[in-house]
């Protein structure tokens, strides 16, 4: 390699601002390579400023200490194009690592690197040369522009947590580096749910501290097997079960005796069945919307839309039996404390409930139930901040009726100040009423109520300029505290500019909205484009035991993977755990010291990471870094770096 462009180099990453031989933080002898094992600062993970906590000193010395690796290592070592490539993009943001590489390739070595340039370039003028690489310095400056606007990418990271971080973006880069075809977010999640299970990016998001769930169902939202494994093997449980194999009217309900005619005990049917586990898996077929052909079994949203309500109606009937109600709402408690998750914010209808003896429950004694449950859990798990209700009955009802709704909801609200957060109409909502036919009485309790909360779904549609998309506009001009799923959101440039402004949360369902056929390959979800771009949102389950899962991990994993890119590490996934307790309907003092409980917990966690034991194979550029450079005794030092730099 020549002496101008061993120059170029080094001047090239003093024009960076990281220093090299002749710059960077005085004292440290630059050639010693004095601090290989500091960790990387926040702008070398893409994000944060150069001096961002007090240690831009160790980015510039690591820069320079890369600099001299390059110009250590022999010609023939940088024979394979697509590593350059993927250097290149391993950390595309930190300007002065890309204009190094940009350099080596384009100053005068494509003869003998032989990767990005091509044979002519190497008689190109210098002049056109020098535009190549400001070209490239302009193209860097650009991506790392962009990237500062990306949800988290200012979040500072500590020296533990920038560790963890690498070792997430390894597996991340390894469950990345697959064809197509496997790429799991691209894929319905009835196909890939056990698949996701073995990733270990899904692990290491299980084991998280992800803060508070915003979005989900009460009669959807523990895992079917509790229904079927527990519920239906209860006394007094009857079932009419239509052909005996999930077809027709199968309806499942407790009741003293056989609520007509051909309804028998299930536990007959099961003692009957030539395969209880066959029998089983037939109830859950009923209790859910799993299954493994689900293209051509829901080829529209119409069909799958079906399929839903008769699977709720299914759980409607079950769970509404008081002592199965308060079990339920328990078990989703546990579930999602197990999955990490330490608030919850619940939509209940409050359903009429009854006992066998005939005794029923009306609406306010059933949020008595929710309050009693919650409680109770809070006290058994001091580490558990809370539970929530908001009110969301059906929009398929008439003006009327949600004015009933609403009168309600005022007696709800005085009765439970503090433990219910707000109101909401939920169902489909394509096929439901939008909020315009309501707005008369929604703006009434506005003005009773100058604080009541709002939280409505609203744009979980594919139209545009329709009444349903058009429900995220109305939803803003009543001033909600947070919209629901918002996916159409992105045609409402509007809608989109005021979230923004006031901090409305948007609750993305990322699974919820691919098995109700919004949309198939989640990378093509409109939450990546709000999560760019760093709006104000949060992850969410929505129905999770509709569809074989349980907590939010899977979601958390699907959003992180399929919706925000490569090069999204661990700031993102801090920053969505920090939002989903900043737009809660938690009260100040109360958030922070929610999020005070999180910090904690989430360093707990990251300590944990830090110190298990990591396998440098699971390091795929610096494994490659060290084969292509070889083994030989004079390049050891050098490689030693670059590996200290990414390890």
């Amino acid at each position: 390699m020549s002496v101008s462009l061993n120059q170029s180099l080094l001047n090239f990453a003093q024009f960076a601002g990281v220093g090299g031989e002749h710059g960077g933080h005085p004292g440290a002898d630059r050639s010693s390579g004095e601090h290989p094992d500091q960790p990387v600062d926040a702008d070398d993970q893409d994000g944060g400023g150069d001096d961002q906590g007090g240690h831009g000193h160790h980015h510039r010395a690591h820069v320079a200490t890369l600099v001299r690796s390059v110009l250590a290592l022999p010609p023939v070592g940088w024979r394979n194009e697509s590593l350059l490539l993927r250097l290149l993009h391993w950390k595309p943001k930190a300007m002065a690592v890309v204009g190094v590489l940009a350099v080596l390739v384009l100053a005068g070595a494509s003869a003998t690197v032989g990767v990005l340039a091509s044979p002519a370039s190497t008689r190109d003028a210098p002049g056109r040369q020098a535009a190549s690489i400001g070209y490239l310095v302009e193209r860097t400056k650009f991506l790392n522009d962009e990237s500062h606007r990306f949800l988290g990418n200012l979040l500072p990271l500590n020296a533990a947590e920038q560790r963890v971080s690498r070792r997430l973006m390894a597996w991340k880069e390894r469950e990345y580096n697959v064809p197509e075809a496997d790429f799991l977010p691209a894929h319905s999640f009835f196909l890939v749910r056990e698949k996701i299970e073995r990733s270990a990016v899904y692990r290491f998001i299980r084991r998280m501290p992800k803060g508070a769930v915003l979005h989900v169902h009460d009669l959807s939202a523990a895992n079917a097997d509790y229904v079927v494994q527990n519920v239906t093997y209860r006394e007094h449980v009857w079932g009419l079960l239509g052909d005996g194999k999930g077809n027709g009217a199968v309806q499942l309900r407790f009741a003293p005796a056989a609520p007509g005619p051909g309804w028998e005990l299930v536990a007959d049917l099961r003692r009957r069945a030539a395969s209880v586990q066959d029998f089983d898996a037939m109830l859950s077929k009923v209790c859910t919307i799993t299954d493994m052909n689900p293209d051509e079994t829901y080829p529209d949203q119409a069909t799958v839309w079906h399929a839903f309500d008769g699977a709720f109606s299914v759980l409607f009937s079950l769970l509404t039996y008081a002592p199965v109600f308060r079990d339920y709402f328990r078990r989703t408690l546990e579930e999602f404390y197990e999955d990490n998750v330490m608030y919850v914010e619940i939509r209940g209808v409050l359903p009429p409930l009854f006992d066998l003896d005939g005794k029923e429950y009306g609406q306010m004694e059933v949020a008595a139930m929710y309050k009693q449950v919650a409680d109770e859990f809070r006290r058994e798990h001091p580490d558990f901040l809370g539970v929530r209700l908001i009110y969301a009955p059906s929009r398929h009802v008439s003006v009327g009726e949600v004015h009933e709704y609403l009168e309600f909801f005022r007696k709800l609200k005085t009765q439970y100040p503090d433990f219910v957060a707000g109101f909401d109409l939920v169902a489909h909502e394509d096929d439901g009423r939008p909020l315009i036919d309501f707005v008369p009485s929604l703006l009434q309790l506005r003005r009773d109520l100058p604080d009541v909360k709002y939280f409505f779904h609203a744009g979980e549609t594919n139209w545009e300029q329709s009444l349903t998309d058009e429900n995220l506009v109305d939803a803003v001009l009543l001033n909600t505290t947070r919209i629901g799923h918002g996916y159409a959101i992105d045609k409402h440039p509007k809608v989109m500019e005021i979230v923004k402004e006031r901090g409305i949360g948007i609750e993305l369902n990322p699974i919820s909205n691919q098995v109700l056929k919004l949309v198939q390959d989640l990378r093509n979800h409109p939450g990546a484009a709000l999560l760019a771009d760093n709006y104000p949102v949060v992850i969410s389950s929505d129905d999770p035991g509709m569809w074989g899962a349980r907590g939010l991990s899977y979601d958390f994993y699907e959003a992180f993977m399929g919706m925000t890119g490569l090069k999204a590490d661990l700031r993102t996934l801090k920053q969505l755990t920090i939002n989903s307790i900043r737009y809660s309907a938690m009260g100040e003092a109360e958030r922070s010291h929610a999020l005070s409980v999180l910090e904690r917990r989430w360093q707990d966690f990251i300590e944990d990471v830090d110190n298990e034991r990591f396998p440098e194979q699971d390091l795929p550029v610096v494994r490659q870094l060290r084969g292509l450079a070889g083994d030989s005794a004079e390049h050891d030092n050098s490689i030693h770096s670059v590996t200290s730099w990414e390890a």
